[in-house]
């Protein structure tokens, strides 16, 4: 059940890729703002928290918490996220060349499967080791050109997380059946 529940999961969080995927093509803009928005309400709630844990907790455990430290830093990050989005998605380069680190390290992690399906002799190693080219090359054109316009790169991490979720819906297909056959 256990083993199950991980590639369900696994699966679960794919299809929840491809959905934000979907809506990152549909408004990029807007689900960037909303996203920025919804942060720093976070960061505003969770600066809140902190700082009635402060004044709640006694003396001693407020010190070593630094419960109040802890939330005024999150009212202030709140804060600027949700004044700051303009300037935030300016910087959107430096963003897309962090996406382009996260789209390569899932590439090398998909030559391993590739590898390891390999090894053991299934027939569809193939398909982890397509995917893997892909998001490496797709992690290569975002470093080659980061600094796009936030529309057109949006539109570009769109298709790339739909893609990337599809791959992982495939992979995580491929590896259950592989583990069920081999009961690992």
């Amino acid at each position: 059940m256990k083993r199950f529940m991980n590639n369900f999961s696994e699966i679960l969080f794919a299809i929840l890729e491809i959905i934000i995927g979907i809506i990152i093509l549909i408004k990029p803009l807007e689900f960037a703002n909303l996203i920025l928005s919804c942060l720093g309400i976070f960061a505003i709630f969770m600066g809140v928290i902190n700082c009635i844990a402060y004044f709640k907790n006694s003396r001693e455990i407020a010190i070593l918490e630094q419960s109040l430290v802890k939330g005024i830093l999150g009212i202030i990050i709140g804060v600027f996220l949700i004044k700051s989005k303009d300037w935030i998605l300016s910087i959107l380069p430096v963003v897309s060349i962090i996406y382009g680190i996260i789209i390569l390290f899932g590439g090398i992690r998909k030559i391993q499967v590739s590898i390891d399906l390999k090894r053991l002799e299934q027939k569809f190693w193939i398909v982890p080791l397509i995917e893997a080219i892909i998001s490496i090359l797709l992690s290569i054109i975002i470093f080659k050109n980061p600094f796009v316009l936030a529309k057109t790169l949006w539109i570009f991490i769109a298709v790339s997380v739909i893609f990337e979720g599809i791959f992982n819906v495939v992979s995580a297909t491929i590896m259950y059946s592989v583990k069920d056959k081999f009961e690992i």
